[in-house]
């Protein structure tokens, strides 16, 4: 019962806390008290700092990862607006826990695209919605300040000059604003937003400048918020994430620095029944989704033949040579703190060879591990044939059963994958299946096949394990040695010390690693 009493007063006493940095301390001569959701924990340990004492925890993004759907209209990934956008997200990505992951078949998700409809230069979904959320830019107004922005919306993150306790800081001079625009200067409500003990951050990606939604260019009469302590506010909407901005979204997402967290990624599955599951197509459209339909058939990727001569412009029954490529979303490595899961994962799916007679169809599994999850153009070399079928028995005995193929694989880095289907002379309507696709961070059960990169990996690995067991062994011998040498061993048999002493020689010259 004292216990119970002690922290309730202790609650009581910590709950009005105000946390403020030496930085924010500069940014204002005057101090107020915020509200600070984390205000006990920051008490009892950070290890209580859970979601739970958020207000709208629903907001935010499972695992700290956003997941989004870039439109085409976009251009990525070679577009200067693509790049603005990935360059924004790196930030994030660089200095939290948070990571952005294409979608490839994920309910919530946020959809990023252009509409010249928007009024306010870009508007964004708060959070993490149920199902599809979205970033919307006005395809005049791109900028990476306002990427940064609307995916700070995106994270949960509000503007700052629309806080509870704004008017404790700024001054909104409305009668210069756009009368369309005076909505965008409402404050928040207290008990819709998480302060978290930081104050009003001039900094801040999610600050306006001074002048935004101003009626006038005249200097004058062109600012429509003001400091009330004099302070300078931002001319120029700000370019980088500022310190303010890097503590909260740790502290919304419970960071542990800017390390991911140790349950992302999550494994994939794609069913290929209502999503294409992100995938790419070659421009000849050989591949394509196949969406389920009523009569159950359906649901999964489909490369032909007879779609490969069509998009080409050829007679339909005279096939082209050639190989054709469905690509997969680029797919995260595991977090460095993650100790139960990898390195080894697991790639799984079924395929099915149709109307082709042995080697007229084969198909292939590339996978290329890239630098990272942004990277669209990896370099060739870091590609590798991790699975190959021409069709086997399936086409000899004209069976009609999916086969299944499970590849052991490295996950420790980001990887993307890639079917590549062939068509060789004769192989006239014939196509090749694939569906039920699976990206595991965690061991296959019974592997069909190992990726031949992973088995020098455990080569070098067992290498690797030898050698240092060698080492010890050496180590241990060389301190028997010292040890018959001393004094108190010399009444010992000096052959023996000499036998010892031999063997310890030669293994001090064996550095442990393979004679050639």
């Amino acid at each position: 019962m004292a216990v119970s009493i002690y922290l309730i007063l202790l609650i009581l006493d910590v709950v009005p806390l105000l946390t403020l940095t030496a930085e924010n301390s500069k940014d204002s001569e005057h101090v107020f008290q915020v509200d600070d959701e984390f205000a006990v924990a920051r008490v009892t340990g950070l290890q209580y700092r859970t979601k739970k004492l958020l207000k709208y925890p629903e907001r935010l993004w499972r695992r700290a990862a956003v997941i989004y759907k870039i439109e085409p209209g976009i251009g990525c990934p070679n577009s200067n607006r693509c790049k603005c956008i990935m360059r924004a997200m790196f930030e994030y990505t660089e200095k939290t826990c948070v990571r952005f992951k294409e979608r490839s078949g994920e309910r919530d998700y946020v959809r990023i695209f252009e509409d010249p409809h928007t009024s306010r230069g870009a508007e964004a979904t708060l959070g993490r919605g149920d199902g599809e959320t979205s970033i919307r830019f006005h395809p005049a107004v791109w900028s990476r300040a306002l990427v940064l922005h609307e995916l700070g919306h995106t994270l949960s993150l509000i503007d700052e000059h629309r806080r509870p306790d704004r008017d404790e800081y700024l001054e909104v001079l409305t009668k210069n604003v756009k009368p369309e625009h005076l909505k965008s200067f409402d404050k928040h409500e207290y008990q819709e937003v998480n302060l978290l003990g930081e104050p009003l951050d001039r900094k801040s990606v999610m600050m306006y400048n001074y002048h935004t939604f101003s009626k006038s260019k005249i200097a004058p009469l062109k600012a429509t918020l003001k400091s009330k302590f004099g302070k300078r506010l931002p001319i120029m909407d700000v370019q980088h994430l500022s310190k303010g901005d890097v503590r909260r979204i740790r502290d919304l997402y419970r960071c542990d620095g800017a390390n991911q967290k140790p349950k992302w990624p999550e494994d994939v599955y794609c069913n290929f029944d209502e999503e294409d599951c992100g995938f790419s197509w070659h421009p000849s459209r050989s591949w394509k989704w196949v969406k389920k339909e009523e009569d159950g058939t359906g649901g999964y990727l489909k490369s032909s033949s007879a779609d490969a001569n069509r998009s080409q412009g050829k007679n339909r029954n005279r096939p082209s040579k050639g190989k054709f490529w469905a690509g997969s979303v680029n797919f995260h490595g595991l977090s460095p703190i993650d100790k139960i899961r990898g390195p080894e994962g697991c790639i799984s799916f079924k395929y099915l060879f149709e109307n082709s007679s042995p080697e007229e169809i084969s198909v292939q599994l590339m996978k290329t591990d890239l630098r990272s999850p942004f990277d669209f153009n990896p370099k060739s070399e870091n590609s590798a044939v991790i699975w190959f079928s021409d069709g086997g028995y399936n086409q000899k005995s004209g069976s009609r059963t999916w086969s299944w193929a499970s590849i052991s694989t490295n996950v420790i880095q980001p990887f993307m994958l890639k079917f590549e289907s062939t068509f060789n002379d004769g192989a006239d309507n014939g196509s090749v299946k694939v569906d039920e696709l699976t990206v595991r961070y965690t061991r296959c059960e019974n592997p069909t096949n190992v990726d031949q990169r992973l088995m020098r990996q455990r080569s070098r690995v067992k290498r690797d394990k030898s050698s240092r067991s060698l080492k010890k062994t050496f180590s241990w011998l060389g301190s028997l040695r010292d040890f018959l040498k001393s004094p108190s061993m010399e009444s010992s048999s000096r052959s023996r010390s000499e036998s010892f002493s031999r063997m310890s020689s030669q293994a001090s010259s064996y550095d442990g690693q393979e004679k050639p």
